[in-house]
């Protein structure tokens, strides 16, 4: 390993003055034998496990809905404000696919035939209301969290 190169380590801690004149324990970076630097970071950050000492990225807590051919779908039980919609997965014979936010169009997929895969991902929340889907050719999968 480098000199002076920067690990993630334990840590020891020294009493240090804040800004209002009291005192806290404070963590303080180790010299190891092979000079290398361990740090400690006492900030958790958004999405950091600290038990398991990884990042937590929230990716794959999504439900799906199958949209059939030509029928307009409301993409969860009810459909909410608020709705997520990650992704769009259409079957190889839709050739169109209407995304509506409640009654308002949001936009028309056009798919040229042959062309894979057949996805468009969005990620996109819901303004109006509901997420509704109509497909012409061939059905889709829609995935998202939906309500």
């Amino acid at each position: 390993m480098a000199e002076n190169s920067l690990l993630h380590g334990q840590n020891s801690t020294e009493n240090i003055v804040t800004s209002d004149g009291g005192t806290k324990s404070s963590p303080q970076p180790i010299k190891s034998t092979n000079n290398a630097i361990w740090c400690y970071d006492a900030t958790l950050r958004s999405g950091e496990d600290e038990t398991n000492n990884v990042m937590v990225v929230e990716e794959g807590q999504y439900g799906y809905e199958v949209v059939p051919v030509t029928t307009q779908t409301t993409l969860g039980a009810t459909g909410a404000v608020g709705d997520f919609l990650h992704k769009i997965l259409a079957d190889n014979a839709t050739t169109s696919i209407v995304i509506k936010d409640d009654t308002t169009t949001v936009y028309t997929w056009t798919i040229t035939a042959g062309t894979e895969p057949n996805e468009l991902t969005l990620n996109v929340v819901s303004s109006a209301g509901v997420w509704s889907l109509t497909c012409t050719g061939g059905g889709a999968t829609a995935i998202g969290r939906f309500t």
